[in-house]
């Protein structure tokens, strides 16, 4: 087998779909084999998966297991010698798991490749970012990145001067999209599973980086549409920030060391605040739409 496609699922059975298809539809000349495993999904994705795509792997978990976990667990099984590691909210639109594969074979130098994402209605969407440090993260944190996004820390981070038109060497890739050999995968260990969600993509393609002395590479040369995000959604954002705040936690103990990492964890309470006073205004806001609507 060349390349086996890895893709965690979560209650979203419609986007699972046109992905699973869009894999149909658009790759030839390739060997390949698709492995679904599904979080405790109860949207009849499981059904679906079993009875439109027979051909598919599928793994049914009884428990989310989170996304980095749930990966571990398809490529426990997978054959090929690339994997590739795919959201369940993407489209392809052109033969890019031929041209992927190629590229991690035919250069021994790539560690993780990724490409360029586009969101649904056809325009660009950022997918490359520069490692963490705590001064961008406790703005994070604070949510001051929504209101002055040109601070330098959040501009470096969310790498604002990146030119997605050029194939360049980067730091981290979004998780939608990482393509890599099977041995690096296993070199690696894979994902670190202490991570339920979030920095667990940024994890594993720095240890791939420092221990492998492999690149991470973002390429323009082939495209796909992401939706993103539409399994996070459905998590309310108190609940999405304890989450993210743990994986941040995470990563910077195991990263930066207790004493660097002083300043996130007295941080992340007041995080906590924050986000749940941004659902009380979404849930305000909503309230005060509804009867504007029931008054017109």
């Amino acid at each position: 087998m060349q390349l086996s496609v890895i893709i965690v699922s979560w209650n979203v059975r419609d986007h699972l779909r046109r992905c699973l298809q869009s894999i149909k539809d658009n790759t030839n000349n390739l060997e390949y084999e698709v492995i679904v495993v599904d979080n405790a999904s109860h949207d009849g994705s499981i059904e679906m998966v079993a009875s439109e795509f027979p051909e598919v792997k599928l793994i049914a978990s009884n428990v989310n297991l989170g996304f980095g976990t749930a990966n571990n667990r398809g490529v426990e099984i997978a054959t090929g010698e690339v994997v590739f590691i795919l959201n369940d909210d993407t489209v392809l639109t052109e033969n890019s798991l031929r041209y992927v594969y190629d590229r991690v074979m035919g250069d021994k130098t790539i560690g993780v490749l990724g490409y360029h994402l586009f969101n649904a209605d056809g325009s660009h969407q950022d997918s490359v970012r520069r490692y963490p440090r705590l001064s961008d993260q406790l703005l994070m944190l604070t949510k001051v990145h929504n209101l002055w996004s040109n601070l330098k820390p959040v501009k470096r981070y969310l790498a604002q001067d990146f030119d997605y038109s050029s194939e360049q060497e980067v730091d981290q890739l979004m998780g939608a999209c990482m393509v890599m050999r099977r041995d690096v995968y296993n070199q690696a260990g894979g994902f670190d599973e202490n991570f339920f969600v979030w920095f667990e993509e940024v994890d594993l393609e720095k240890r791939i980086h420092d221990e492998q002395n492999l690149r991470v590479v973002y390429t323009p040369e082939t495209s796909m549409i992401h939706v993103k995000g539409a399994s996070f959604k459905q998590w309310m954002s108190l609940k999405s920030q304890r989450m993210f705040n743990k994986s941040m936690r995470t990563y910077f103990l195991k990263h930066y060391g207790l004493m660097r990492s002083i300043p996130i964890l007295l941080m992340q309470p007041v995080s906590l605040v924050l986000a749940g006073l941004v659902g009380v205004f979404r849930r305000l806001g909503g309230n005060i739409q509804r009867f504007k609507n029931g008054q017109s």
